[in-house]
């Protein structure tokens, strides 16, 4: 039998090994900077490998390039599966609405988040990479958002503030892993139980990949520790949900990502102009102990994360 041979007239048979070496690396349980920048782009793959295939029936390339390409879109479609569209409980309690946005610490228009504000009406406001111009602009909404807690910073991208409707109750500003990267940690009440939040925005992997990673096994270690009762993590965790160290924090808490259920919802970056070539790095996780009734991204606000809006209640216990 004469074996398969790739030639410049068939370049999917060319370019499908190379394919390979890129989505089976992706799946590594690996915790090294080339392995999870290639696990970031699990949706792309799925669409380049349905697109390949296409191609390769076109070009007529051997069933043994068709099958592995079918085999590629299987491995990166699996990876998609929690954010199919389901059907969820109306909420039989109290509901939270959470807005939670990178507002990029150089944007000085904080008008359109402002009027996002206004026409979304959401009970808590998360924000990071909060400059002076925004805490300027909070600090306009006060009569509506009365409590707040906001640690602004100028030219850099540490700053993070929290507004809400609701009285908080516990509020703090720490260090899990880097003391140049601070946390805030915060309570809610709703209804008769108080829900811990917190707001993270840890290292990129291009940046440094190992103290992101120590963030997140840090974050699991003190709530593992000292676990509370309603848990939620968010922020823009410069990860998507397919790299091994989100994926190590979600199952060590026992945790589910809001999109679950209701779609991929790329958020990072706006300046690309379809979602198909963006990816999820900003996230809400829920614990077990918390339903979430929608989720949804928004409007741009002048940065290059789209907000995101999470309906969320507790659930009733059995």
């Amino acid at each position: 039998m004469e074996k398969p041979r790739a030639s410049f007239r068939d370049p999917v048979s060319l370019v499908t090994p190379l394919f390979a070496v890129l989505v089976v690396a992706a799946m590594m349980p690996a915790y090294f900077r080339l392995v999870d920048l290639a696990s970031h782009f699990m949706m792309q793959y799925a669409v380049a490998a349905v697109v390949l295939f296409v191609m390769g029936i076109l070009f007529k390339s051997s069933r043994y390039v068709l099958v592995l390409l079918a085999l590629l879109f299987c491995i990166s479609a699996f990876s998609l599966l929690p954010y199919l569209p389901i059907t969820k409980p109306a909420p039989d309690g109290e509901t939270l609405k959470i807005m939670q946005v990178n507002v990029l610490f150089i944007n000085k228009n904080p008008a359109l988040l402002k009027a996002l504000i206004e026409k979304e009406q959401p009970d808590i406001v998360v924000s990071s990479e909060t400059p002076p111009v925004f805490a300027e602009m909070f600090a306009t909404l006060k009569p509506y958002y009365p409590w707040q807690d906001i640690h602004a910073q100028k030219g850099n991208p540490r700053g993070l503030g929290v507004i809400s409707k609701r009285k908080l109750g516990h509020a703090e500003r720490t260090h899990f892993d880097h003391k140049g990267v601070p946390s805030q940690i915060f309570t809610l009440a709703l209804g008769s139980q108080d829900i811990t939040f917190v707001s993270i925005h840890p290292f990129t992997p291009t940046e440094n990949i190992e103290r992101r990673d120590n963030e997140f096994r840090l974050i699991a270690e003190r709530y593992k520790k000292t676990p509370v009762d309603h848990l939620i993590v968010l922020g823009d965790f410069n990860a998507t949900p397919y790299c091994a160290a989100y994926k190590q924090l979600v199952k060590s808490l026992n945790l589910a990502n809001a999109r679950d259920g209701f779609g991929i919802y790329p958020s990072w970056p706006t300046f690309f102009p379809t979602p198909f070539l963006r990816i999820p790095i900003d996230h809400v996780l829920v614990s077990d102990t918390i339903a979430v009734h929608n989720f949804r991204t928004l409007t741009p606000v002048g940065s290059d994360h789209l907000p995101t809006l999470t309906a969320i209640s507790i659930k009733a216990k059995p």
